[in-house]
């Protein structure tokens, strides 16, 4: 997945000016009121920089269209100073619970849109769809081959199973999971030589 947002046309006016970037992102943390969202979080991590931090610093990452390699380049001002490895060990913290975290975020969306009175009258609908996630290395832990209904053929990787609701106007990602495929054989795609290198 690409660090990059400047396919979304809509956000090109803002990126391009860092000045409306930061008063946007600003913006976006106090309306949603994302410290205390983030608040229930903390408990995932009990030492060193807390989770409500690196989730700020990752969210605008993302909206500057920064990776977190090369954020230490492109330090701001209003976000202390990170190292790298601070995020990489929360994204791997067993005890982060990601689904609650975007479920959170789903319903906070839908609290504001209602204050401010949006509502449409087009149907409103939940959205299931699935994609790939594909991968190389054999040694990761419950790898196997997928099937992808474009290409015909069957990679290394994960399915990502994904729920949306669309109330009208706007898509909010609601919930996820990951899952494998047991294949015809029930190995999964893999050969035993391959399972037993799995970490």
């Amino acid at each position: 997945m690409s660090s990059k947002v400047i396919n979304l046309n809509e956000l090109k006016p803002i990126l391009i000016d860092k000045t409306k970037t930061d008063e946007g992102i600003l913006h976006f943390l106090s309306t949603f009121k994302i410290h205390h969202l983030l608040k229930p979080f903390n408990t995932a991590k009990t030492k060193g920089i807390s989770v409500s931090t690196l989730l700020y610093s990752l969210i605008i990452f993302r909206l500057r269209g920064h990776s977190i390699h090369n954020v230490q380049n492109h330090h701001m001002n209003f976000l202390p100073k990170i190292d790298d490895n601070s995020f990489y060990r929360l994204m791997n913290n067993s005890f982060m619970n990601w689904r609650k975290l975007l479920m959170a975020f789903s319903k906070q969306f839908n609290v504001k849109t209602k204050e401010k009175g949006v509502s449409t009258k087009s149907t409103t609908c939940f959205v299931l769809d699935d994609t790939d996630i594909e991968k190389t290395g054999k040694t990761i832990e419950f790898i196997g081959r997928i099937f992808n209904h474009v290409t015909k053929l069957h990679p290394l990787g994960f399915k990502m199973l994904l729920l949306a609701y669309w109330d009208g106007k706007s898509l909010i990602p609601v919930d996820f999971s990951k899952h494998r495929e047991k294949g015809k054989k029930g190995n999964f795609g893999m050969k035993k030589k391959g399972t037993k290198i799995q970490i």
